[in-house]
């Protein structure tokens, strides 16, 4: 029997999903505004009319912030770590383009259920405890009326969050599909995932790498009303190569 299996909306499926929001590419195409996960680059997907994906990590007290990297050198030309920093601290530090880190708050209030919101919770190789990670995250959607999906490559974390807020749709971030062993594999689930337990815990999609895409993958998922999402799409040759392994894309760097 299903555990807490929620269907992925079809909004996440009629317009592209812009990767970090529909931004810049640190200032490298003419396409797009702002630096990645901004909220010049969020308000720029959200006028194109596309998903917005967001990444999250937890600050020291456990407040999500917007961002991708663990440590801020890249992004913000600050060497600070995420995970070693109060969220008061990194609410402080600036992108490139003057704006402030966002917190998840922040970025939900913006979104506001105007689009469909993919929030991807990273938690790396740090020590964070997975549970308050976990209660953090689902205390701070709890209320939000539009449509969200959490994702996340770490396969213990998306456990708790099937604990803590079963209503919302959940999805594992995967590589490759071992056929022999019918597992679902990434760097950081290097022993993969079963189909029993992606039932058990009701995953409501992956998002698989788009290099690794199927139609066998497609094929298994779509037969038990699972989606499949694909990352990270950086041209219209790739969109088009995948499109029929795939319910849509997560793409930068190109207008779809």
């Amino acid at each position: 029997m299903r555990n807490n299996f929620v269907n992925l909306p079809d909004s996440f499926l009629a317009k592209p999903i812009a990767h970090r929001g529909f931004h810049d590419c640190g200032n490298l195409k003419d396409i797009g505004k702002g630096p990645e996960n901004s909220r010049e680059s969020i308000i720029q997907g959200m006028n194109q009319g596309f998903g917005i994906e967001i990444d999250v990590r937890l600050s020291k007290d456990y407040v999500p912030i917007v961002v991708h990297d663990q440590n801020l050198v890249r992004l913000c030309s600050k060497n600070m770590n995420v995970f070693e920093s109060f969220a008061t601290d990194l609410l402080k530090v600036s992108l490139i383009n003057g704006e402030f880190l966002p917190s998840l708050e922040e970025i939900l209030f913006l979104v506001d259920g105007r689009v469909s919101l993919l929030i991807e919770v990273k938690t790396g190789e740090i020590d964070q405890d997975i549970e308050l990670i976990a209660k953090a995250i689902c205390n701070l959607v709890r209320n939000y009326s539009g449509p969200l999906a959490l994702m996340s490559f770490n396969w213990s974390l998306l456990k708790s969050l099937a604990k803590y807020k079963p209503n919302t749709p959940r999805g594992l971030i995967t590589q490759v599909f071992d056929k022999n062993k019918r597992s679902l594999m990434s760097d950081h689930e290097k022993w993969g995932i079963k189909e029993a337990n992606l039932v058990t815990y009701g995953i409501s999609f992956i998002s698989h790498y788009c290099n690794n895409l199927s139609n066998e993958l497609y094929e298994r998922n779509t037969r038990v009303n699972r989606k499949v999402l694909t990352w990270t799409v950086y041209t219209k040759e790739m969109a088009k190569k995948v499109k029929k392994k795939c319910d849509n894309i997560t793409f930068e760097g190109f207008y779809p």
